[in-house]
């Protein structure tokens, strides 16, 4: 029984499998993982990213997007593809060096790895984009709120501006009003005090003509009282 001869094969044993994939092979898991990844419009938008070297990246997995391909889809899983290639390509080198004490090895799992890191920084720096988003359309929201209240205002202060003048016109016209009473009043005021001036004046005459009656009154009273009693006599 191998399981009881060989007991590290079957508990808690990890293998690792150091074969290689071809670049459909990566392309297929690629695309597989990356299915439910949402690139928007971009996916069936063409771009810029199939021109010059990024079409030779392409076409090492095009034969996997057919039918869709040239898509941003198609870019992404290229450009994973290659990037594992370059960093196997590049540990290979660095273990052919005379100093080289250690190799590494760059297994599918690896680029498994690669496309679970992507995703996640991927996923990571969507949500801050869209928490950015959304602070930028809530200061938009605001910013179009106190546009609104601001020509709100505006409208309100040029309409209290028209109330304010037509106010202040019939203010000037009332204080004018006021100031022509004031000078009609004035005007008779002085008629007024020229009236009681000549009127004191006739009524110095007055007295005096009365005062001067009066004399020649009690001065005439004795001779009537005289002939008075002449009349009462002859009877």
């Amino acid at each position: 029984n191998r399981s009881t001869t060989s007991p590290a094969l079957f508990n808690r044993c990890v293998v690792d499998w150091f074969g290689t994939w071809g670049c459909k092979a990566m392309g297929e898991v690629g695309r597989e993982f990356t299915s439910k990844l949402d690139l928007g419009d971009a996916e069936s938008v063409g771009g810029s990213w199939g021109i010059g070297d990024g079409e030779a990246l392409m076409a090492r997995v095009a034969e996997v997007f057919e039918g869709n391909s040239g898509g941003l889809r198609h870019a992404v899983v290229a450009a994973l593809v290659d990037l594992h290639l370059i960093a196997k390509d590049t540990a290979e080198s660095a273990a052919r060096e005379p100093s080289s004490v250690t190799r590494t090895f760059l297994s599918p799992r690896d680029y498994l790895t690669l496309i679970q890191c992507f995703m996640t920084c991927l996923s990571r720096r969507r949500e801050e984009v869209e928490d950015q988003q959304l602070h930028t359309n809530a200061g938009l929201e605001k910013l179009r709120q106190t546009q609104e209240n601001v020509a709100e205002l505006k409208q309100s202060l040029g309409e209290k501006t028209k109330v304010l003048r037509q106010k202040e016109t019939l203010a000037n016209e009332k204080l004018q009003q006021m100031v022509a009473d004031q000078n009609v009043a004035e005007k008779r005021k002085v008629e007024a005090e020229k009236m009681s001036s000549e009127v004191k004046k006739q009524q110095k005459e007055i007295d005096a003509r009365k005062d001067e009656a009066q004399r020649d009154l009690d001065e005439a009273e004795p001779a009537l009282r005289s002939a008075q009693a002449s009349v009462r006599g002859i009877k």
